[in-house]
């Protein structure tokens, strides 16, 4: 759960909202109906998967703000980790997710983003 928030946080951080907004959007996503009623009925496999789609977003978005064919590295990364958490239908729902970021929504994010991962690689040598 708490790869979900920290994803969360990031993706609202490169999408330019404030870390105060970050932080209660990552927590929201924790605590919220994605997870809580998955926890005592034991579906854990599925709460590991959901928690990846932030990040994969993440890149994703990153991966449209390069203007490249190759995707950002830790975008097949992170859909391996999905993969292997064990639930499949999650990992196949983030992968349509990160598809379905066609030009028409991710070119005007990935604009933003791209001016913002600019200055953060520079901070943290591209390792985010």
């Amino acid at each position: 759960m708490a790869i979900g928030g920290i994803g969360v946080y990031l993706l609202c951080r490169d999408l330019g909202i404030s870390r105060g907004s970050a932080m209660l959007a990552g927590a929201g996503f924790m605590l919220g109906g994605t997870f809580s009623p998955r926890i005592n009925g034991g579906q854990t496999t599925m709460i590991a998967g959901w928690a990846w789609l932030p990040l994969a977003l993440l890149f994703a978005f990153r991966t449209c703000a390069q203007r490249r064919w190759l995707p950002h590295p830790g975008l097949p990364l992170v859909l391996a980790l999905s993969f292997l958490a064990g639930h499949s239908q999650v990992t196949l729902y983030t992968v349509v997710a990160v598809a379905c970021l066609d030009d028409g929504l991710a070119q005007p994010l990935a604009q933003h983003i791209a001016r913002r991962t600019k200055a953060d690689d520079r901070l943290t040598g591209g390792l985010l």
